[in-house]
């Protein structure tokens, strides 16, 4: 169990509980989310026992039943729907007013003609009870406060999904809801630390771009380790005086540009180009955010970086 990660120079430090310290070049965060909870304590003692998360998971279980789903956003009536393949009745437990769903409106308009759905509106769910198995739903009525018990065969709980980011650090952006925000390559903010599957802000959350995330991430992981060996041999204690060139291949007037830049670049110091298209983990690590740039390096020293503007000499 990961405890905390933090950075070690240009390592990444990985810290558990029970294993100690684990040093690295680079991270794949893949921990996944977790159901937001109801906050019924009865909730979890009853998981895989009348409790349900997942309706392409365990909807079979529930064949010719009539079963419950707590919810009203896109996820719980899209899956209402999706159950009444298996089904006979299923039953949306929704706090809101009559007609009142947080889903899009064609997930709701298609929710209302399903013959095999119902709605229990102004309520939500208060308790789990039973034996072996959920035997009985508390619902409170929220306008008056009124309680119900109900004999369902089981309860589908879609009432927000949660990333497990609690052992990751600030320093690795996320958007509002708490998921990492990553490029098309699953790298984070965070040069060399990646994230996959439902752990990233992503439009679908299925084993199938869980994977396809690995395999970005696996080869992300493999293009950092070059690239920073590359920038490590380039830039050793011995280079001397060093210009790398920074500039975007897709732009004409760098194109037309860059060749004169580059010969007046050459009289002072040896000149490495770095395309950012393909090659960028030094570009952002000295924090640019435009090209062409240049910085300038004495035996592995920085001494400078810009911005260079196009049309002026370097």
């Amino acid at each position: 169990t990961v405890c905390d990660i933090r950075r070690s120079g240009d390592l990444f430090e990985v810290v558990t509980r029970r294993r100690g310290s684990v040093l690295s070049h680079s991270l794949v965060l893949a921990s996944g989310t977790r159901p937001r909870g109801s906050g019924i304590p009865a909730e979890h003692e009853f998981a895989g026992r009348g409790v349900a998360y997942c309706a392409t998971c365990d909807g079979e279980f529930y064949r010719d039943k009539a079963i419950h789903v707590l919810g009203a956003g896109d996820q719980a009536i899209e899956e209402a729907d999706w159950l009444t393949r298996y089904a006979r009745k299923v039953t949306v437990i929704v706090i809101h007013e009559e007609g009142h769903l947080d889903c899009n409106r064609l997930a709701a308009e298609k929710a209302m003609r399903n013959p095999r759905i119902e709605f229990i509106w102004n309520s939500t769910l208060h308790d789990i009870q039973g034996g072996e198995r959920v035997e009985r739903l508390e619902l409170q009525n929220v306008l008056t406060g009124e309680l119900s018990t109900i004999p369902p065969d089981g309860i589908f709980m879609f009432i927000g999904m949660v990333p497990q980011a609690d052992c990751i650090p600030d320093w690795i952006n996320r958007d509002s809801h708490g998921y990492l925000i990553t490029n098309v390559r699953c790298e984070t903010c965070c040069p060399g630390v990646y994230a996959v599957g439902d752990l990233r802000n992503t439009p679908l959350r299925q084993v199938v771009t869980a994977a396809a995330d690995g395999a970005i991430a696996a080869t992300g992981v493999e293009h950092y380790l070059q690239e920073k060996a590359d920038i490590a041999a380039l830039l050793s204690a011995d280079s001397g005086a060093m210009t790398v060139l920074f500039w975007d291949p897709y732009s004409s007037a760098q194109q037309a540009q860059l060749p004169a830049i580059e010969q007046a670049l050459q009289a002072q110091s040896q000149v490495r180009r770095i395309d950012v298209t393909r090659h960028d983990l030094l570009f952002r690590q000295l924090e640019l955010s435009a090209t062409p740039a240049l910085a300038r390096y004495q035996n592995g020293t920085l001494l400078e970086c810009k911005t260079i503007p196009l049309n002026t000499q370097a």
